[in-house]
């Protein structure tokens, strides 16, 4: 069935036409895919404890998602209360027979009135909501590969993390028929995201963190890759944490993983407060390509203004680039978006890692 959008007083009943969300807030204040499936006396009212139920489900997810800590003083909302935080809702699948209502919503949140009511409730909050990523864990021993088998034991170590209280939501998927059908190892490793969209569309997701951990002897390696609609860019672990790890300690290796996702998230997203200043760089190229790839990940930063290129030859590109906060900050977030960066006070040297 067509794709739907209706705005709802979900307590009358009474539809309206949505009105068009900023494209940030309707990214980012957006819960879809939630799959509902409710009986009643008839089909209006079964249709009415979805479009409930629902709502109940995606304010759980964005609620988790915005708090910071344990979001269940915000979470046992009345369903009137949450009619006034609607933005819109889109159907999919809509399925009626006497009786049941079967649909696909996704349920878009105004930004505004859900910042307030978690104001209200006095949790502590992020103005934007987290990403959600699905956790591809792939154990590399030699040349052999493993994702969904019984022997990945990395895969495990996932599954028995619960996560705590992470700024980004990790999903990490059960390996069941369905997931083994639509990835395996080598297409996680292969950082398409065309292949690996099914997957992330199956679990509600925003991306994919491709957690490829090397086993050597006794020691495990993980290498974070996380990957959306920008692209793929490497995430680096807290240097607090050693970079090998027993067998019998993995557990640690994920929990480090995870303060490295939310580090990098928060490193990416954020925008830091300060003057604008600038510095010259040195990028060494072989390739318009590899120019244009360097060029990118600075602009993935928030701390960057601009990056305008003063001199452009086939084996270097000298640029001036704008910032906002401190030196060392703008150098932390380009190590973060995969660049080594040298080089000394007035002229830094940037390479891809």
């Amino acid at each position: 069935m067509p794709l739907k959008m209706w705005r709802l007083g979900l307590v009358t009943c009474v539809v309206l036409v949505a009105a068009p969300l900023p494209a940030a807030d309707a990214e980012v204040f957006t819960i879809s895919g939630v799959a509902v499936d409710e009986t009643a006396e008839d089909t209006p009212q079964a249709r009415i404890k979805a479009l409930h139920s629902a709502l109940h489900i995606a304010w759980r997810d964005l609620a988790k998602r915005l708090v910071r800590g344990d979001p269940g003083a915000v979470l046992d909302q009345e369903v009137a209360t949450l009619d006034t935080l609607v933005q819109g809702l889109e159907f999919d699948d809509e399925k009626m027979s006497d009786g049941r209502y079967q649909a696909v919503i996704s349920v878009r949140f105004q930004a505004e009135a859900v910042l307030e009511i978690l104001d209200e409730a006095g949790v502590s909050r992020l103005d934007t909501p987290g990403p959600v990523l699905v956790v591809l864990p792939v154990l590399q021993t030699g040349p052999q590969l493993v994702l969904w088998e019984d022997s990945n034991v990395w895969l495990s170590a996932w599954q028995r993390s619960n996560g705590g209280n992470s700024a980004v939501e990790l999903i990490v998927p059960g390996g069941d028929l369905r997931d083994i059908s639509l990835v395996d190892a080598s297409d996680a490793l292969s950082q398409n995201r065309d292949e690996l969209a099914p997957l992330v569309s199956r679990h509600r997701a925003d991306g994919v963190l491709i957690a490829h951990a090397r086993q050597n002897e006794d020691t495990l390696r993980p290498r974070l890759t996380w990957l959306d609609a920008g692209g793929a860019s490497p995430v680096l672990l807290a240097r607090n944490v050693p970079q090998a790890w027993p067998m019998d300690a993995l557990g640690r290796a994920v929990e480090a993983s995870r303060t490295g996702v939310d580090e990098h998230w928060a490193a990416m997203a954020l925008a830091p407060a300060g003057p604008t200043v600038s510095v010259f760089a040195d990028i060494p190229v072989t390739s318009l390509a590899e120019w244009i790839d360097v060029r990118d990940r600075l602009e993935s930063s928030p701390a960057l203004q601009a990056v305008v290129p003063l001199l452009v030859s086939t084996t270097r590109v000298r640029a001036r680039l704008l910032y906002t906060g401190t030196r060392e900050d703008l150098l932390f977030r380009m190590r973060r978006a995969g660049l080594d960066v040298g080089g000394q006070t007035g002229l830094l040297t940037i390479r891809t890692q």
